[in-house]
C-alpha cells in the first residue's frame, strides 16, 4: 500500500508548481508507483487474481492520464512526465496494424531446403491429437 509519506515524496518530484497535487503528469507518476508495488505483490502471489484485476484497472488509468498528458503543450509536463520513469506507449494506428497483418500473412509457413539444385519445401507437421 501506498503510505501518505511515500505519496508526497512522489507528487513533490513531479509537481509542475508548489500547488499542484492532482495534475495528469502528478496522477501518472503516483499510478506508476501503485502499479510497481502492485506488481511486486503479484510476483510473490500469482494466483491472487483480485489484485491482478485492480492492476489491470490501474494500468488503464495510468494510460487514459499518459494520453491526455501527451496532448498538452506544456513543455514541463512532458519533461516531468519522463523523469517520473513513465515511458510513453507507442500507439499504432489502425492501417499501421492491418499493413503489418498483410506482411505477416504473406509469409509462409513452409521451409525451403536446397538439396543438390532442387528446392523442397517441408511443411510443418500439425500436432497429434489423442
Amino acid at each position: 500500500m501506498l503510505t501518505p509519506k511515500k505519496k508526497q515524496a512522489v507528487i513533490k518530484k513531479v509537481q509542475l508548481h508548489d500547488t499542484d497535487t492532482g495534475s495528469s503528469h502528478v496522477q501518472v507518476a503516483v499510478l506508476a508507483e501503485r502499479i510497481e508495488m502492485l506488481s511486486d505483490h503479484l510476483k510473490k502471489h500469482p494466483k491472487d487474481n483480485h489484485s491482478r484485476r485492480g492492476l489491470i484497472k490501474l494500468v488503464s488509468k495510468r494510460r487514459t492520464h499518459e494520453k491526455y498528458a501527451a496532448t498538452q503543450k506544456t513543455k514541463d509536463g512532458t519533461k516531468k512526465v519522463t523523469a517520473a520513469k513513465v515511458a510513453p506507449k507507442k500507439v499504432i494506428s489502425k492501417g499501421t496494424a492491418k499493413k503489418i497483418a498483410k506482411k505477416i500473412a504473406k509469409k509462409p509457413m513452409a521451409k525451403k531446403i536446397k538439396v543438390e539444385g532442387e528446392v523442397k519445401t517441408t511443411k510443418k507437421a500439425a500436432p497429434k491429437k489423442k
